[in-house]
């Protein structure tokens, strides 16, 4: 399992560096949720940033 920032996964998937079918998303989902559950208040721009990354990764899955 990946552990680290989206950035660098999305960017390793698209370098070809890492396979886009070793990572499970609904994992990756979970633990931004459990994240999100910690925070005392919401971060848009984060969220939006999360939403952009998962979106991607979604896409290039498909």
């Amino acid at each position: 399992m990946y552990e680290g920032p989206l950035d660098l996964l999305l960017d390793l998937i698209k370098q070809q560096k890492m396979s886009i079918h070793d990572i499970r998303i609904s994992e990756i989902t979970a633990q931004y949720l459990d994240y999100l559950h910690k925070l005392e208040e919401l971060d848009v721009d984060v969220s939006a940033e999360f939403i952009y990354m998962a979106a991607t990764l979604i896409y290039i899955k498909s």
